[in-house]
């Protein structure tokens, strides 16, 4: 398969102010590491490190995208994207605004057997950190 490229966006804090710097990173398939990723532990924002999601609210889903039920409280924020002609919810991280993926109303028709499955945050594995949950 040909490498995709992914355009991140990472906030960069210098002295205080904060600016968005774009980098881009080419990925191949076997390269999104957390798409099939199941140990225990906590996924952060590669750009600041706050806690994002957990491990125990991520599902394997039909796409081929980290995905995620939830997030952990107030660690997101969500914006309206009609980029590429396409309507989507944009994710961002609520403490350094990076771009982390999407939110979609469908969990339950892409893989999510919990009971509560009706959102899949598809996340950008390029915009995650993992950190291992020890003593599991």
């Amino acid at each position: 398969m040909s490498p995709r490229l992914v355009s991140i966006v990472a906030a960069v804090s210098m002295a205080g102010v904060v600016a968005v710097a774009f980098a881009s990173v080419v990925t191949r398939p076997a390269e999104r590491s957390f798409a099939k990723h199941l140990e225990p532990g906590v996924y952060a924002c590669r750009a600041c490190e706050r806690p994002l999601f957990r491990s125990e609210d991520k599902f394997e889903s039909t796409t081929r995208w980290p995905s995620f039920r939830k997030s952990v409280s107030e660690s997101v924020v969500t914006r309206p994207d009609v980029s590429y002609g396409m309507k989507r919810t944009e994710v961002l991280c609520s403490q350094c605004n990076a771009h982390l993926g999407h939110v979609f109303e469908d969990g339950d028709r892409t893989g999510d057997t919990h009971p509560d499955a009706r959102w899949r945050y598809c996340i950008l594995s390029a915009a995650l950190a993992f950190e291992l949950r020890e003593g599991q």
